[in-house]
């Protein structure tokens, strides 16, 4: 960890201010983790117990998904509210050794007296024929689909033999959200200790066709798949995207009947009584409780 700069005019930065409390400490925090050359091992486990060693310790899944959540956020992978993707704080790689990210501009912002050399690469320096790690996807916690340029060691994109199957793979590829939604059910796969599932052709044109012909809502879709992947009996069933689509209402209709909360909000909502009712104890005389949206 080291010694940075924060300017003022983060805290301003409209597009910043957009997503959470969480993401924004989250990504000052990164600005510590990362080398002298803006670049860090994007490694979920290490980033919660550099910058959050106590909370990890007490609350290890609730912190582990925060950050999750937060990278996705900061990546420009998570959708705002309104379904749009966000701006992108930081670009995640595979440099040709290590799963690594990038903050975005970062010699805007940081100026190092004298940086210490780095033992990874920045995007522009990735060479066009760096090998594709075995696992069947570049990122830990991306979607696995090739960054523009990089090519296997045939010279060919993963998983396109074909001029037809580029034109397809190229359509599917170009819908972020699609993109987006497979990368969440991959890392929450992941997250349960599962072999990390190949991002094919095949899920992307699913989570294309959830969103534009089922026309499912994408924040919807997002809390479907952490709901199903935190229960005991749907997370082993459900372990592809065309599972996922396939068996979608019969999740939605789970999920409601079963009140849609997760555990952490479940433990949050139990906690925030526990404080209303003490407060009450406290304060008799007290007309309403303004805490927590005074439910």
């Amino acid at each position: 960890m080291r010694i940075r700069t924060i300017k003022p005019q983060l805290f301003a930065d409209a597009d910043l201010s957009s997503m959470g409390l969480f993401t924004r400490y989250l990504f000052v925090g990164l600005f510590s983790y990362c080398d002298d050359n803006g670049v860090g091992l994007d490694d979920e486990a290490l980033i919660c117990t550099q910058l959050f060693p106590h909370d990890f310790y007490e609350h290890p899944n609730e912190v582990r998904q925060q950050v999750h959540n937060a990278l996705l956020q900061l990546s420009g992978k998570l959708p705002e509210d309104s379904g749009k993707l966000r701006k992108v704080f930081l670009k995640r790689y595979w440099d040709g050794k290590h799963h690594v990210f990038y903050l975005v501009n970062w010699d805007k912002h940081q100026k190092i007296s004298h940086p210490a050399k780095s033992e990874f690469l920045r995007p522009d320096e990735v060479p066009e024929n760096v090998e594709i790690p075995g696992d069947g996807g570049l990122f830990p916690n991306d979607s696995g689909k090739l960054p523009s340029g990089i090519r296997n060691k045939e010279g060919n994109k993963e998983g396109v033999t074909s001029s037809s199957e580029i034109a397809d793979a190229k359509s599917d590829e170009e819908n972020p959200d699609a993109v987006a939604l497979c990368d969440h059910l991959r890392q929450r796969i992941i997250d349960n200790g599962s072999k990390p599932p190949k991002v094919t052709k095949r899920w992307l044109n699913e989570a294309r066709l959830l969103i534009e012909t089922d026309h499912r809502p994408l924040r919807q879709a997002h809390a479907l798949i952490d709901w199903c992947q935190q229960d005991s009996f749907w997370s082993p069933n459900i372990q592809s995207m065309p599972k996922f689509r396939e068996k979608y209402d019969t999740l939605r209709l789970k999920a409601e009947q079963r009140g849609g909360q997760n555990p952490a909000e479940k433990k949050f909502d139990r906690n925030l009584d526990v404080v209303k009712q003490i407060y009450r104890r406290d304060h008799p005389d007290a007309q309403q409780l303004q805490l927590g949206g005074a439910r």
